[in-house]
């Protein structure tokens, strides 16, 4: 089986995975020039990452914020009789 396109999600989520298989995929890349990488995520720094893959192009894709209301539940606490 083989693959034409990888799609990361979240990359600026940083773990020992995603870092191990970005650094993989890097030297994956000059072998195999068929192979597409897509790197997403809402908050990461696009020019640090395209540079990684020897300065990828950027997709800024933008996108509608929406605010946030944050409701907290009263505590119940039960003590026992």
């Amino acid at each position: 089986l083989r693959y034409d396109t990888l799609i990361i999600d979240e990359a600026h989520e940083r773990s020992l995975n995603i870092d191990f298989l970005l650094g993989y995929l890097r030297q994956l890349l000059p072998r195999r020039p068929d192979l597409k990488i897509i790197v997403t995520s809402a908050t990461i720094e696009p020019a640090r990452f395209a540079a990684h893959f020897d300065n990828a192009p950027i997709v800024e894709v933008s996108g509608r914020t929406y605010p946030v209301e944050i409701r907290y539940r009263p505590l119940e606490i039960t003590v026992p009789a």
